[in-house]
């Protein structure tokens, strides 16, 4: 059986990144992510994108490859990836944050 695992990674945005981008990502991933069984959260702030995924490790695997390909995504860094028994986000394919301070 594929363990569950919470991916927790940031990444600063690209020079060309634009308000919409934000907004594009959000519906991709809302998307993209239900049917593949992962949920998370997106929180973006001064530049940088902090998310969390958890769902079956080779789902979370094949995400973040795509991720690391998006061009929009710079210097994306892995900061948590853990096997987890329980999902903090069981509720939202993909909450968001956008930090304004």
């Amino acid at each position: 059986m594929d363990p569950m695992i919470r991916m927790i990674y940031a990444s600063r945005i690209s020079p060309n990144f634009g308000p919409a981008d934000v907004h594009d990502i959000l519906n991709t991933s809302r998307r993209n992510n239900q049917p593949l069984g992962l949920t998370g959260m997106l929180v973006f702030a001064d530049g940088f994108f902090l998310q969390a995924l958890e769902g079956a490790r080779s789902k979370i695997n094949t995400i973040y490859a795509k991720i690391l390909r998006d061009p929009r995504h710079n210097q994306s860094a892995i900061l948590s990836y853990q096997e987890i028994d329980k999902r903090l986000f069981g509720d939202w394919s993909m909450g968001y944050v956008l930090s304004t301070e």
